[in-house]
């Protein structure tokens, strides 16, 4: 048990932070602190679930088990702990679950913004949107950046910018420009952005007479080299290069090679010979020219890009002022910038309830922004629990505290803004904090804890890393010694290399074929373990999901991908790529020659007239049955030709379409665009989860496999380098990122950023590899390609590292195994599971509490209108569970193909449609072809048809309408609209009635509603000439027709006159009202 107030926990991988943290939270409870008062927050929101599921869990299991009573007594502040209080502190959190804090930092401070809206100056009615939905306002601003009054300007700014660098389109620059740079702009002020020192340039006259004394100087002294040539010939040659570059004003090149490289970088030396130091003088004078050349031009770009990024700005601040749509990083960015949210205790009156208890777990991943935020009320807590101002507190009183768990070893969100250099300064920022440091892992093996430790505490012996081992030195010095408390798990490490590539392969490909084929034989020999395919990409994810499903080995895609990656998919974006453009001759080809063609009779792409009618018809179906049914009807006639996957992807391409309706515009181009940027995963319930090592974050699996290790250590640079008086303070210099010649030409502190940049894209990439060696449990398996022929060093990866760290650093040929560790065969000495999809998989037990009926006199009773029929009588068959299962089945799917019926008058509804309805929805013992006819059926019997036809209503014969009507004092024609499954609930005579109306039916005489009409569907089997048991039947359902009257009458404020409702047996196809 912790019994410090206020702790920072540093928590190596599988040590239970987790645990800790619950049992903090649990140990407060116990104490008598309310829910509420708790702040416990995470990085993910499936994180915070799992602490929420945590804390109850183990609540129930103490409240019903004493042994798990006893196991939790152990980590709590109380000596013993009972039954009843387990029971009470249950409760507790049950009654106030709908206060409890126990969320991510972007939800807690989303509710904060909601209580300071108006100070904080966002927008009424703001919501938090989505990437998608954000995407789509960003490049609308971009637009309106580019075609606005000042188009001139921004092509000026574009000039400027795109100086040095690849030729690119305008839109391409500020497009890229935004992206990658709007959330810098965001956490900075101009200032920052106009540190580059600007040196004035020599006069013309003056360059010139320096490049003629440049000419003039001495060179290095006369040597033969080994080629037989004069040095100072090659001195010669190079300082006519020099020259040739001054003379044009090529500063770059000047500064990159020959002697002025030499003497930039502090070497007076040419082949070992001294360059004269007249020469050395002219060259430094020149040097000077170059660094006053090139770093205005740099202060200018960065100028531009600023300029360019507040124009872009302006723009999309007016937009997201206009539609309210907000990302929690506008809110969290609002939240650290204004100080008008007052007093913490002001906050806490906005919130309704004082926080006095701070948990945050994940804390290497918090960013500035969101740091500046909580900490004024970290402060507070920790100042309360230590100010003695305060007074004697109240007898039992619990004190305010602080409890932070984070690990600086597993920070991989850099990308996203985590600093863990906020995690390690937290106890400079606040005092009293008492440090802890878990090491010990309850999730792996020895085996796997002995790698890990040789891998951290050997890779320094990379005798090749250059600029990157001061970084990899300070990581591997940080990293503490790991042990195990899973002492009896067996285990397994191998280090293995892939085949040699044949020649046009390429060794990656051949890599990940081979990483398949190895996966493949771990599922045979250890059936029913999980395995973990950990990767640095999601296109890697990708290229592995193909490779095993050729094998056969089911394998679950996770992390997502966007749905273009199915051929299926593939071809209905064809089809509305060419209802856009019918001229795109590529399109035409691929649906013509698709099985899509058959359904759309579209053979020939050659035929324009054909073309340009199928895509106006495209364009009809999408503009009035909407996205999601018309690309339903195409993935329908598409699915006989599809495999398991295909078509998997094609029922997640017509969910993304049904979530794109609202965002619809007439161009399909903009519905293409949406699926391109949205990323759906393709899970399943397989032993093998192939996803990056980042979706991996929190998991562990039996056996990782890492295949994805050969990639450079530091990828490519952000294109601009930043600098902060401390990591818990503001940017307050951004440098653009230029090549090491000219960082060279900057002053040492901006220097110094270049150096810090490398530092933490090192650190990041140990952490990831960190990350990925820590999930296994019992074994695992690294996979790099062999040394190429001509290595003669090993490469700067992390393939290099951990080859420096478990083999003597010589090349290593193709398919050998370079390191083990553990025992091969550990499979066989842990219990077997059932592989999935084979048996049902074992799940953990979760303890069934059974909950204390509610007070009757504090609670409305709940009933459903469907439990008043047959009257007061008790009902045999319901209570003992007679019903025919295949009958309630039945009318289960009769009512889902009723429900697709609008109005018969605008055609049946489209048969695709029905047979997706069918399969949606459960159907056991049913055969579901049989019962589509049926409904077909149903559809032309005159009394079933009648219902669902405006002719109907609109002028009605039917007696109960008319007598509505005149009640009503309603003339016709009405104006029917129908509600389909019209879901609603009432207080009903002292009770909650809550239900479903199968169809409802508003009749408006203008923009009155003057009637209604509950039409409901019953499947009973009825005789036509027994009208005996159609009476008994229809008495029968009268109490439940009579309480939908009642529903209807609270709800529009109808008198009960004005309503009718009816009986609709659809299988015998008559319909009998109810007065």
């Amino acid at each position: 048990m912790n019994s410090a107030t206020h702790v920072l926990i540093s928590a190596s991988a599988g040590t239970g932070k987790t645990f800790q943290l619950s049992n903090r939270y649990l140990g407060l409870l116990q104490r008598g602190v309310m829910p509420d008062q708790i702040l416990a927050t995470t990085f993910t929101r499936k994180a915070a679930g799992e602490i929420l599921d945590r804390v109850m869990v183990r609540l129930a299991e103490a409240a019903l088990d004493a042994d798990k009573r006893r196991e939790l007594g152990r980590w709590l502040p109380a000596a013993e702990l009972s039954a009843t209080r387990c029971q009470e502190m249950l409760w507790q959190m049950l009654r106030q679950l709908h206060r409890l804090r126990v969320s991510t930092l972007d939800a807690f401070f989303a509710q904060l913004a909601g209580s300071f809206s108006l100070e904080l100056g966002l927008p009424p009615g703001w919501q938090i949107v989505d990437e998608l939905q954000e995407q789509y306002l960003r490049s609308e601003a971009i637009q309106r950046t580019l075609q606005g009054d000042s188009t001139r300007e921004v092509q000026r700014l574009v000039q400027l910018m795109a100086k040095g660098t690849a030729q690119r389109s305008v839109s391409e620059l500020v497009r890229d420009t935004v992206d990658k740079l709007y959330d810098l702009y965001m956490a900075t002020d101009a200032e920052a952005w106009h540190q580059i020192p600007q040196p004035r340039p020599l006069r013309d006259k003056t360059l010139a007479a320096l490049i003629q004394e440049l000419r003039d100087a001495p060179l290095p002294e006369n040597n033969r080299a080994k080629d037989g040539r004069a040095e100072d010939s090659r001195a010669e040659d190079a300082r006519d290069k020099d020259l040739s570059a001054a003379e044009t004003g090529d500063w770059e090149l000047f500064i990159s090679r020959g002697l002025a490289a030499k003497i930039l970088a502090g070497d007076t030396t040419f082949y070992r010979k001294p360059i004269p130091s007249e020469n050395v003088q002219v060259y430094q004078r020149l040097l000077n020219q170059a660094r006053a050349i090139l770093l205005d031009q740099m202060a200018r770009q960065m100028e531009a890009t600023y300029a360019l990024l507040d124009k872009f700005h302006s723009i999309y601040a007016q937009l997201k002022r206009q539609t309210g749509a907000l990302r929690f990083e506008d809110i969290t960015r609002a939240l650290a910038a204004h100080d008008r949210l007052g007093s913490i205790d002001r906050q806490c009156f906005r919130l309704d309830t004082p926080i006095t208890h701070l948990l945050l777990d994940e804390f290497q991943d918090t960013s500035l922004a969101q740091w500046q935020v909580l900490r004024p009320l970290a402060q507070d807590v920790t100042a309360a629990a230590t100010d003695a101002g305060d007074g004697p507190r109240s007898p039992g009183a619990v004190p305010p505290s602080f409890f932070c768990v984070g690990d600086a070893k597993q920070a991989i969100y850099a990308w996203r803004g985590g600093r863990s250099e906020i995690f390690e300064a937290l106890p400079r920022e606040l005092p009293h904090l008492t440090q802890q440091l878990l090491t010990e892992s309850y999730r792996s093996s020895q085996p796997v804890i002995d790698i890990v430790n040789r891998l951290f505490n050997q890779m320094t012996r990379h005798g090749n890393l250059e600029r990157f081992a001061d970084p990899v030195a300070a990581w591997c010095k940080r990293f503490p010694h790991h042990t195990t408390a899973c002492h009896e798990f067996p285990g397994y490490v191998e280090l293995r290399t892939a085949p040699d590539a044949a020649d046009g392969d390429r060794a990656d490909n051949v890599k990940l074929t081979y990483a398949a084929d190895r996966i493949k034989q771990l599922v045979a020999a250890a059936p029913g373990c999980s395995i973990g395919v950990l990767t640095r990409r999601n296109a890697t994810v990708k290229q592995l999901i193909y490779e095993l499903r050729r094998r056969n080995v089911p394998a679950s895609e996770e992390g997502g991908n966007p749905l273009t990656d199915s051929p299926a998919v593939q071809v209905v974006l064809s089809l509305l790529r060419l209802a856009d453009h019918p001229g795109d001759s590529i399109a035409r080809f691929h649906v013509a020659q698709s099985p899509l063609a058959t359904h759309l009779n579209y053979h020939d792409h050659t035929d324009d007239t054909h073309t340009w009618a199928l895509a106006s018809s495209v364009r009809g179906q999408l503009l009035h049955a909407g996205y999601g049914r018309a690309i339903q009807r195409w993935a329908g006639a598409l699915e006989p030709s599809c495999d398991l996957r295909d078509a998997s992807r094609l029922q997640q391409l017509v969910e993304v379409a049904f979530g794109y309706e609202p965002l619809a515009t007439l161009r399909t181009v903009d519905f293409l665009q949406y699926v391109e940027l949205e990323r759906v995963a393709d899970p399943t319930a397989a032993d093998v989860r192939a996803m990056t090592v980042h979706q991996a974050k929190g998991l562990q699996f039996d056996i990782v496999v890492l295949p994805d290790l050969d990639a450079p250590l530091s990828g490519q640079p952000d294109p601009f380098v930043v600098g902060q008086p401390s990591p818990t303070e503001p940017i307050n210099c951004v440098c653009l990122h230029r090549r090491e010649s000219i960082q060279q030409l900057l002053p040492d502190s901006l220097q110094k950023l270049f150096a810090e940049a490398t530092r933490q894209s090192v650190e990041e990439a140990l952490c990831v590899l960190y990350v990925a060696v820590t999930r296994a449990v019992y074994s695992l398996y690294l996979i790099v390609n062999p040394s190429s022929r001509s290595e003669k060093k090993l490469p700067k990866s992390a393939a290099g590292l951990v080859r420096a760290a478990l083999t003597d650093g010589q090349p290593l040929a193709g398919d050998t195994v370079a390191c083990c560790h553990g025992d091969p065969c550990w499979y066989e000495k842990i219990t077997r599971r059932p592989a999935a999809g084979r048996d049902a998989p074992q799940v953990q037990a979760v303890p069934r509490v059974k909950l204390a009926p509610m007070p009757s006199d504090s609670r409305l009773a709940v009933t459903s209108p469907s439990e008043l029929e047959g009257g007061a009588r008790v009902q045999a068959a319901r209570v003992l569970n007679l019903a025919s299962s295949v009958a309630a089945a039945r009318g289960t799917l009769i009512h889902a193909l009723f429900e697709q019926v609008d109005w018969l008058d605008d055609g049946a509804p489209d048969p695709l449609q029905l047979q997706h309805a069918a399969r949606s929805t459960p159907a056991p013992g049913l055969d579901v072809d049989q019962q589509l006819a049926a409904f077909q059926d149903m559809l032309q019997m005159p009394a079933v048809s009648a219902v669902l036809q405006r002719a109907f209503y609109e002028s009605p014969d039917d007696p109960d309408l008319r007598q509505a009507l005149t009640a009503a004092g309603a003339g016709t024609p009405l104006k029917p609209v129908a509600c389909n499954e019209r879901r609603f609930a009432v207080r009903d005579e002292g009770r909650l009635l809550s239900g479903i109306i199968d169809r409802l039916v508003l009749l408006y005489h203008g923009d009155q509603l003057v009637a209604a009409d509950i039409v409901d569907y019953k499947t009973d089997s009825v005789a036509r000439d027994d009208p005996t048991q159609l009476d008994r039947l229809v008495e029968f359902y009268r109490p439940q027709l009579a309480a939908y009257r009642r529903a209807v009458a609270a709800i529009y404020r109808l008198p009960p006159r004005q309503i009718c409702a009816r009986l609709l047996f659809v299988s015998a196809g008559i319909g009998r009202s109810i007065a």
